[in-house]
């Protein structure tokens, strides 16, 4: 409450220290490690200010940021924001917020640019070239998510209806408004879906980089029931197959729009 800043108890504390202080014992809750392991890794260094930023902040703050400061990995980033505890009218003003930062007249040619040298970023970190690094190869989830978030961004203020949290959503939904062909809308949406279905899979199997030449035939069997193909072999070459297809449609889309 920015009219009393401070709270009113036997010890009076500054509601931005509360907050911090939260805030830190919830990350420390979800990452200290266990028996079992963490439940979650937080990574906090890409908040406003970077590692030396507040880790909690006030609406006022966060609203002048995004429409002042923010560079466009942050709004595409916000594309994915929610809320996921609030009281109802809190709830309001922060979905409000977030509308308002995501719903700005931009430039196509500058955003697409900036969408393709941050893919380019993420590619020289961690490489692309992996065909079952599902997420970060080229063609992958990272694609088709930067398609999605570009998507939002464009048209954002002009179609508010096209912002979404899912990326399949997004991508379903600028085929329907025409913003997308739709050969390439069928193209992402199968492949999204494809990618989420393979994902769930590793993850719950594997740790650290699938390598199909070391898996058992059992997990080889449930990749393939899962991509829906009837053996491994198939569904490795269709993984292939879906990449390259992404690959060129994100290239195309992102390519000409760079050129404006």
């Amino acid at each position: 409450d920015e009219e009393k800043a401070e709270s009113d108890g036997r010890r009076p504390l500054y509601g931005a220290q509360y907050f911090a202080r939260l805030t830190q014992r919830i990350i420390n809750a979800l990452t200290t490690p266990t028996n079992m392991g963490k439940l979650y890794d937080v990574d906090l260094r890409l908040r406003p200010s970077g590692r030396s930023g507040p880790v909690a902040t006030s609406l006022s703050s966060f609203v002048n940021y995004q429409r002042i400061e923010a560079w466009t990995w942050e709004h595409m980033a916000l594309t994915r924001a929610r809320v996921v505890s609030s009281s109802p009218a809190f709830k309001e003003k922060v979905e409000a917020a977030i509308a308002e930062a995501l719903r700005q007249e931009r430039d196509p040619g500058m955003i697409a640019r900036d969408v393709l040298e941050m893919r380019q970023a993420i590619a020289d970190e961690r490489g692309d070239s992996e065909r079952w690094d599902i997420k970060n190869a080229q063609g992958g989830l990272i694609d088709i998510e930067f398609l999605a978030q570009y998507f939002a961004l464009i048209f954002g203020e002009v179609h508010p209806e096209i912002l979404d949290t899912q990326t399949a959503r997004v991508i379903d939904k600028a085929r329907k408004l025409s913003l997308l062909d739709k050969e390439d809308g069928e193209v992402l949406i199968a492949a999204v879906t494809l990618y989420h279905n393979l994902t769930q899979i590793l993850r719950l199997c594997v740790n650290g980089v699938f390598e199909p030449a070391k898996a058992t035939p059992g997990l080889l069997a449930l990749l393939a029931r899962a991509g829906a193909l009837p053996d491994f072999a198939t569904l490795d070459a269709h993984l292939a197959d879906t990449e390259s297809k992404v690959r060129e449609t994100f290239e195309q889309i992102l390519n000409k729009a760079a050129e404006n």
